[in-house]
């Protein structure tokens, strides 16, 4: 018996691929949008960032990744602090990055996912991600000062030979170089590495040090970012000061949150900032090494 031959609604069949058309096409112009405009970090700063490390660790006496000895040479001594505080700071280092990475992988997501044919399932994958998002950012926002602490560990380390883990934050450290070293060296003072490490620790500036701790210390303290626009000085115990409305406007105008994507490129921007500035921090180490002992002499 032959086959009945089959016809095609064309208009059923359009009527139901038009709308995967559609998300296909969205779908692909918003990667297109993003591979082109919100690369990743260069890697080349990454390299170069890991290579400064090392280069402190060395530097300041650390064991070397490879020790060769003779028969009968005796294995040195080596300090067991630095490799401890380098490989701590190394750790705070990939946090952060991969905490970014995150933050822009939930915010490709979410722009993807409002294209689902299913309406409710994209609106709870797009609420979902939107959420993580922003937790993630916290996140990185956290991690990537804590990275900060630990550098001024670092130079606590090299500039007063203070072995405490917690004893300072990097504001505190950078602030006591400023005040008891920098009238004493104009080698140190003049030098190109503390201008730019002064420079970004001092400003206030959206992509400024100072703008990103206040924006840890915030979160940590008391709000999540999207909460911002309803701070209150007044319903928390955690302020107290006749200047609260100081605190509140410059919450509110300086903290708040931007838009996710300036958020992303902001964040992008301080983790370039940071791994650039190891070239600076390492050369500070060098002259603190070069620098202390004169002093010290100089003094006795």
């Amino acid at each position: 018996m032959a086959n009945k031959k089959e016809y095609i609604d064309l208009d059923k069949l359009i009527e139901r691929t038009e709308p995967l058309l559609h998300a296909s096409y969205r779908y692909h112009l918003e990667r297109l949008k993003y591979n082109s405009n919100e690369q990743y970090i260069d890697s080349s700063l990454i390299e170069t960032a890991e290579y400064n490390v090392k280069e402190i660790r060395s530097l300041l006496g650390g064991v070397p990744e490879l020790l060769i000895l003779g028969r009968d040479e005796d294995k040195p001594f080596y300090d067991t602090y630095v490799d401890s505080m380098i490989n701590e700071l190394i750790f705070s280092i990939k946090k952060s990055y991969d905490t970014m990475v995150q933050v822009m992988l939930y915010r490709r997501i979410e722009y993807f996912s409002r294209y689902y044919e299913d309406q409710k399932l994209a609106d709870l994958l797009v609420d979902t991600y939107k959420k993580e998002f922003w937790s993630h950012l916290e996140m990185a926002y956290i991690r990537l000062a804590s990275t900060w602490d630990r550098i001024g560990r670092l130079l606590d380390f090299v500039y007063f030979n203070i072995r405490q883990y917690d004893k300072d934050g990097y504001l505190s450290t950078i602030q006591k170089i400023n005040v008891n070293l920098i009238p004493m060296s104009v080698q140190l003072r003049e030098s190109n590495a503390w201008k730019k490490v002064w420079d970004y620790s001092k400003s206030e500036s959206v992509n400024g040090l100072k703008w990103l701790l206040s924006r840890r210390n915030l979160i940590v303290h008391q709000i999540s970012l999207q909460e911002i626009e309803y701070f209150d000085v007044e319903d928390t115990e955690f302020y107290n000061s006749e200047h609260n409305h100081i605190l509140e406007n410059t919450v509110k105008k300086k903290l708040k949150p931007m838009s996710p994507n300036e958020e992303v490129t902001h964040l992008k921007k301080h983790i370039e900032i940071t791994l650039e500035l190891f070239e600076d921090i390492k050369e500070l180490c060098n002259l603190g090494t070069e620098l202390i002992p004169k002093l010290n002499n100089s003094t006795r």
